[in-house]
């Protein structure tokens, strides 16, 4: 097993039909430097290694994910990366991107990625024709975490309580308040 893919030949890989790769980030994302394939320590570049990887092996199927920045802040390099990906082993694959925010997924946390999906011409069934997923109702993270809100009366004054419940069965004895210690920021919104 190689720790390094810079080192990695290609050929020696194992034969394989998918293909999963999230190369770093960093030189690509809004909050990094934003320095891209010249990135000072060589992680723009790790690319270069998948796509050999890709054209060796030629495998079925491959997903890449990266940040929403390598399409939004870095579109010139995405298009090559996209043109490169398309061309690569004599034009064998059919790729496709799309930008999905995780949240709409199901996961209660607002992720933008890139996913890129290849499919081998050579390999594809007859008629099939690849659909992205539909995005799902979003999911408050109060809602994932348990929380629920409760309406409390007393007296003349209405307020609204946010309880957590660790497990349903002890759900009558193992209530936190927040009312009385909200967390800094903003709530959970549930």
């Amino acid at each position: 097993m190689f720790k390094d893919i810079s080192l990695r030949p290609p050929r020696e890989l194992p034969d394989h039909d998918f293909y999963v790769a999230g190369f770093p980030c960093q030189p690509f994302s809004t909050m990094g430097v934003g320095q891209g394939m010249r990135d000072a320590r060589g992680r723009g570049l790790i690319i270069n290694h998948i796509i050999s990887a890709l054209a060796t092996k030629r495998p079925r199927a491959f997903l890449l994910e990266n940040v929403k920045g390598l399409v939004t802040q870095h579109n010139a390099t995405f298009k090559n990366i996209l043109q490169r990906l398309r061309h690569m082993a004599g034009s064998a694959y059919k790729v496709g991107f799309k930008i999905i925010d995780t949240a709409d997924f199901g996961i209660p946390q607002h992720r933008e990625r890139v996913y890129i999906v290849g499919l081998l011409r050579d390999a594809m069934v007859p008629g099939f024709s690849f659909t992205w997923p539909t995005p799902r109702r979003r999911i408050p993270l109060g809602t994932a975490l348990g929380w629920r809100k409760t309406r409390q009366t007393r007296g003349a004054q209405e307020g609204t309580t946010i309880s957590r419940t660790r497990h349903a069965q002890d759900a009558k004895t193992s209530q936190t308040s927040l009312a009385q210690h909200p967390p800094e920021g903003r709530g959970p919104q549930g």
